[in-house]
Parts: C-alpha cells; sequence; structure tokens
C-alpha cells in the first residue's frame, strides 16, 4: 500500500541515498553506505519525514527532516526524484496516485506491485522489471492500448483485470 520510501542520509552534509525503497540493509549493503555517516529514513505519501539521528550527530532529525522537506515538499515530489536513481530492490505503489509519477526509472531490480492501481496516466513503462509484475485487480477500463515493459524477469499477474476494451496488448518479449 504505497506506504513509505525508505532512504539513507548524512546529517552533516544533507546527502541522500536510495537503491531499494523498502529495505534499508539492502541499500546500505549496495551502496558500501557506514553508520555513523549515515543514517536512515522514511518518506511517507501522507507528507511524514522521518529522520534518524545518532547521538553523535551534530544535526537535530527536526533538522534533517526540514532539509529534506525543503528540498522535496511531498511524498511525489521525493519519490520522483528517487526514480532518477538506479532502484535494486522490489517496488510496491499499490493505492498510489500513478498520475503524479513523472517518469519511471529505467529498470527495477525487483518485483513491481501496483494492484488496485488506475493505470491509464501511465504512458511509458520502465524498460525492465527484475521481478514479477503484478497488476492484479488494476482497472483497465479506461485503456485502449497497454504497452508493458520489455522484459520481466518474473510471473506477470492480471487476475481481477477486464481487458476486453485494451484494442492492442504490447506483451513483454521476454
Amino acid at each position: 500500500m504505497c506506504k513509505l520510501a525508505s532512504f539513507w542520509h548524512r546529517p552533516d552534509n544533507g546527502d541522500i541515498a536510495v537503491y531499494n525503497l523498502t529495505d534499508h540493509s539492502e541499500t546500505a549493503e549496495q551502496l558500501e553506505l557506514k553508520e555513523p555517516l549515515w543514517c536512515e529514513g522514511h518518506y511517507l505519501p501522507d507528507g511524514t519525514i522521518e529522520c534518524r539521528v545518532t547521538a553523535s550527530s551534530r544535526i537535530s532529525k527536526e533538522e534533517c527532516e526540514a532539509r529534506l522537506k525543503s528540498k522535496y515538499p511531498d511524498f511525489y515530489a521525493f519519490l520522483n526524484w528517487c526514480f532518477t536513481q538506479s532502484i535494486g530492490g522490489w517496488l510496491d505503489l499499490s493505492g498510489c496516485d500513478l498520475s503524479k509519477i513523472k517518469e519511471w526509472p529505467q529498470s527495477i531490480g525487483g518485483g513491481l506491485y501496483l494492484s488496485g492501481c488506475d493505470l491509464s496516466k501511465i504512458k511509458e513503462w520502465p524498460q525492465s522489471i527484475g521481478g514479477w509484475l503484478d497488476l492484479r485487480g488494476c482497472d483497465l477500463s479506461k485503456i485502449k492500448e497497454l504497452k508493458l515493459p520489455q522484459s520481466i524477469g518474473g510471473g506477470l499477474y492480471l487476475s481481477g483485470c477486464d481487458l476486453s476494451k485494451i484494442k492492442e496488448l504490447k506483451l513483454p518479449q521476454s
């Protein structure tokens, strides 16, 4: 349910690092981030920001949160920035307003979960999804052409979707 975007931040200079938006440890491992220089954080769709800091941090969590909020005033501004980075893990955006996503990342390393979302505003998909693509229960009634990613590494789930209005369905090449 589009619950959060996990990230790492540096209290000293405000740098942000993302890789897997649902898993701090995979992001830290993949990007070789070391504590206490880097601290965990979350951005929630309701606008809540949580920036954790350590006892040795010279900047308070409130200052870190305000700095992030001034750079990314809402969840979707932050998510759109995240999508300019490499996304390595799975991504659960079920229940999100996909019309606020400006551009998808080129690839997503894991699965993409969009169950129950309105897909009518998606013009371009990521080129590849390393895991499954879950579109169960999505409203496809307004879509005449559904052009899916070129490559999906796992399953494609369309149960509960009415495909009768789609005139052209372009399935992945692999």
